[in-house]
């Protein structure tokens, strides 16, 4: 799955927002 490519990609997009693995995995509810 590229689930963890997406966040990676979301991550990039937004520098200047620090998402912590926690609210990446509430975001995707794994």
């Amino acid at each position: 799955m590229t689930v963890r490519a997406v966040l990676v990609g979301v991550g990039s997009a937004l520098p200047a927002r620090r998402v912590t693995n926690a609210e990446l995995a509430e975001t995707v509810d794994t």
